[in-house]
């Protein structure tokens, strides 16, 4: 059966909760939302109807991301998986990485399914596929807007007989070149205002050059020179991110004295179904609440989105000004702070230490 991907399909360079994501969470019409008009899902929509222009947009995505950045600082993991590369340390053994939930060493690797896949815009959603892929876990195919790394997400993939099938609302598929749009809006039915053919691609970890050792070999006092080698990395304890960087020259390679590491980490969004794990909508309330706390004005003037920006901005006082609910959190005073804060310190991951 088709399987509903989650916002964990979204860019980890900006936030886990995607525009449509968000678009709903607002009570927006999808297709206003991505610029387009006409979209028969908005002519029946009892939401806000408003065309949003990509400034718009992009300035939603960046509160989400600054949002979802501060909450995983705080908690002390990514919510969702996503790499760290070059993470430096003083050199021991075992290594605290900066972040929990190692998954393990490995860098991003990316590999074309296929490219220029067509798309049939016979129905909405549009459909591509089926596709012939050996991949065998859902959350590793991605698609994209030909040539480009803008990815689209789908409303549903069905991976089943070594074939993918995906299924594209329609107004999630403007050409990119058409994205900054005119706030009178794309037509929906000019088909050659969406993209005909998608990239269709496997993001996945490969364990390469999981850590480098940095040491030192002196000739002289005054003459010494670093060298870096490449060495294992050996998750003992995932969740606290303890790791073991072994080297083969221990006695013969010079003084070690730092290491950099690459390593895939963070506390699984969905499952191998691709479904939500129990706590993944407390993480996306938490974020969009937060950003909406950061947002010094609604992302539109649309009543729902109005009204929750509102309760979200709102800073409860007592009658001589001062704040209620204890104070203020590191994120601010605002309900949608506060709401973050409880949430990151639920989930904190806290790592026991010796004196």
């Amino acid at each position: 059966m088709p399987i509903v991907p989650t916002q964990a399909t979204a860019n980890p360079e900006t936030s886990i909760i995607t525009l449509a994501a968000y678009a709903r969470h607002i009570q927006a019409c999808e297709c206003g939302f991505f610029g387009v008009v006409n979209g028969p899902e908005c002519v029946y929509s009892s939401g806000c109807r408003a065309v949003w222009t990509k400034e718009q947009r992009d300035w939603a995505q960046y509160y989400l991301a600054e949002a979802q950045y501060e909450i995983e600082k705080q908690a002390r993991y990514f919510i969702g998986r996503r790499w760290v590369v070059d993470e430096e340390h003083n050199y021991e053994n075992p290594v605290l990485t900066n972040y929990g939930y190692v998954h393990s060493g490995g860098v991003k690797t990316e590999t074309a399914i296929q490219d220029g896949a067509a798309v049939s815009h016979a129905t909405d959603p549009a459909t591509v596929g089926p596709i012939a892929t050996t991949v065998t876990d859902i959350n590793e195919i991605h698609v994209y807007h030909p040539g480009s790394d803008l990815e689209i997400i789908p409303s549903s993939i069905t991976l089943s007989g070594g074939a993918v099938s995906f299924e594209i609302p329609r107004c999630r598929m403007v050409k990119p070149e058409l994205q900054d749009n005119p706030s009178a809006g794309l037509e929906y039915s000019t088909l050659t205002n969406f993209s005909q053919t998608v990239d269709v691609k496997r993001i996945y970890n490969t364990n390469n050059n999981p850590a480098t050792l940095v040491y030192r070999k002196c000739q002289t006092r005054t003459d010494c020179t670093d060298t870096e080698k490449t060495a294992c990395l050996c998750v003992r304890y995932p969740k606290i991110g303890s790791v073991a960087v072994e080297p083969d020259c221990l006695y013969t390679c010079g003084r070690l004295y730092k290491v950099k590491l690459n390593y895939y980490a963070g506390r699984r969004f969905v499952d191998d179904n691709g479904l939500l794990h129990p706590w993944a909508r407390q993480a996306q309330d938490a974020i969009i609440r937060l950003a909406h706390a950061k947002m010094p004005h609604p992302a539109c003037d649309c009543d729902a989105a109005s009204e929750m920006w509102a309760r979200d901005r709102n800073v409860i006082v007592d009658g001589f000004g001062r704040y209620q609910r204890g104070g203020m959190t590191p994120f601010g005073p605002q309900e949608g702070a506060w709401v973050a804060w409880e949430f990151a310190e639920d989930m904190k991951l806290r790592r026991g230490a010796v004196l």
